[in-house]
């Protein structure tokens, strides 16, 4: 389990940082796939677009090359702690009702 993982425990941003820590990605692209790109069935996440900082600003960008679009697996730790950070979105969800902000 990466350090990043240990620390902050089963929140947002400890998801983000399993998502985040994937081998055989960059650091942009897990962190910018839309559920819809993420088969926890499967156990795969397929990158279709990543997120770049050009000095304090983040944008949502393809990736640079055609082999940059691709399945990436993901491993049963992350598959859990994905699967529990939807739950948590989707209590989330209910509970902002319209006020929620759907960002994928």
């Amino acid at each position: 389990m990466p350090p990043f993982r240990k620390t902050t425990g089963p929140t947002a941003v400890g998801t983000s940082g399993a998502r985040c820590g994937l081998p055989s990605t960059t650091r942009g692209e897990p962190c910018g796939q839309p559920w819809s790109e993420t088969n926890l069935d499967a156990g795969s996440l397929t990158v279709s677009a990543q997120l770049v900082q050009d000095g304090w600003e983040v944008a949502e960008s393809v990736p640079k090359t055609s082999s940059g679009f691709r399945t990436v697996p993901l491993d049963d730790a992350t598959v859990r702690a994905l699967r529990a950070h939807r739950a948590r979105q989707a209590k989330e969800r209910l509970k902002w009702g319209t006020a929620w902000v759907d960002t994928g």
